[in-house]
């Protein structure tokens, strides 16, 4: 990985990090674990991600968004490693390429699953190979 410096923090981090580092919270979250130990973590992603993210925010969907307008490489999207599998939510329409980039880009920064959901019951699954 690049130095991350040369990263930005994604949209809606600094709320996603609130929530991670607060365990007592999670259960309140949709997707949480029945035993309040594992998140469900989402990345909203095309053309109406922002609207999208707007109508969430009152909900309990623990998510970050990534800008249509963004490639996927320049954000930093380690504040999800170690909360697999993060789930990739389309919202309007969704590109397979930055899709797929952006799958990469979560796997370059630690992620070790990530699942996307096409919202036409299709689908990938991303699994890092990491090196032992």
């Amino acid at each position: 990985m690049a130095d991350a410096a040369a990263y930005k923090c994604p949209p809606y981090a600094k709320r996603f990090s609130d929530v991670l580092d607060t365990p007592g919270v999670w259960p309140q979250y949709r997707g949480t674990s029945s035993d309040g130990k594992r998140l469900s973590l989402f990345i909203i992603a095309g053309s109406n991600a922002w609207e999208m993210a707007k109508k969430s925010l009152s909900s309990k969907l623990l998510f970050l968004v990534h800008p249509p307008a963004d490639p996927p490489e320049i954000y930093d999207w380690r504040i999800c490693a170690g909360h697999e599998p993060i789930i990739i939510l389309t919202a309007g329409r969704l590109n397979n390429d930055i899709s797929r980039r952006l799958s990469i880009a979560l796997l370059r920064d630690g992620v070790d699953r990530v699942v996307t959901s096409a919202g036409d019951g299709y689908g990938q699954r991303y699994i890092a190979r990491r090196d032992k």
